[in-house]
């Protein structure tokens, strides 16, 4: 059994080792200033949470808000 294993491994690191190993992925950094991030349940206009309001955003063209958006919905949940 211990030969098996052996010739497995030697396999899979030939196999594998021809993809170079990448580096971690990087750090996303919010926004500072994110109106999203403000909103709490009392002082809220819209009653919608976050994701919900990114997908309207989404749908309105409104790209770079509906980023902010998701981002604050991300460091809140």
């Amino acid at each position: 059994m211990q030969e098996w294993q052996k010739s497995w491994d030697q396999s899979m690191h030939q196999q594998f080792s021809q993809f170079p190993l990448t580096d971690p992925a990087p750090t996303i950094a919010f926004q500072v200033n994110n109106p999203y991030m403000a909103q709490t349940s009392e002082s809220q206009l819209d009653t919608r949470d976050n994701l919900t309001i990114a997908k309207a955003l989404i749908e309105q063209g409104r790209i770079q808000e509906a980023v902010l958006c998701l981002e604050a919905e991300v460091q809140q949940n």
